[in-house]
C-alpha cells in the first residue's frame, strides 16, 4: 500500500468530523454531521464489542488447552481456526482502536484504499458517502 495516500486519506477523514468545531467556516449541515457522529460512535460500540467477544472466546479455548489439552478436541480447533480467521476479517487495524476518530479515519481509508476491506470499513465509508458526497 501507498503510504503516502494512506496517511492523506486517513487525515481527510479525520476533517469530516472536524466540520462541527468549524461551522461557521464551512457550508455544512451541521444536523447531519451530529447524526453522522453519532451513527459512527454505535459503529465503533458494534467494532469493539464484536472484536471483544470473539478475542473472549479465543481466550477461552486457549486457556481450555492449556489446563487440560487432551480434553481439546477437533471442533475446539476447528473453531479457534474459524474465531481466528473472523477476528482478522473485522479487525480495521489496531490503531482504529483508540478511539472513535481513528476508528472512523481507519475505516475510511481502509474503505478507500484496502484490499480486504473489514465490513466496518465498508460501513463507514457508505456512512460516508451518504452523508459527505455531493
Amino acid at each position: 500500500m501507498d503510504y503516502e495516500k494512506y496517511v492523506a486519506t486517513h487525515e481527510f477523514a479525520h476533517t469530516l468530523t472536524y466540520q462541527e468545531k468549524y461551522k461557521s467556516f464551512v457550508d455544512a449541515d451541521m444536523k447531519k454531521i451530529k447524526k453522522f457522529n453519532e451513527s459512527v460512535k454505535e459503529l465503533y460500540k458494534d467494532y469493539q464489542k464484536e472484536l471483544y467477544d470473539l478475542f473472549e472466546e479465543s481466550r477461552q479455548l486457549d486457556i481450555k488447552f492449556v489446563m487440560d489439552t487432551s480434553s481439546y478436541t477437533e471442533a475446539d480447533i476447528n473453531r479457534r481456526k474459524y474465531l481466528a480467521e473472523r477476528m482478522n476479517n473485522i479487525t480495521i487495524s489496531k490503531y482504529a482502536n483508540e478511539n472513535e476518530e481513528e476508528f472512523m479515519a481507519e475505516a475510511f481509508a481502509d474503505y478507500k484504499l484496502g484490499i480486504e476491506k473489514s465490513k466496518y470499513s465498508i460501513k463507514v465509508g457508505k456512512l460516508i458517502d451518504e452523508v459527505f458526497r455531493r
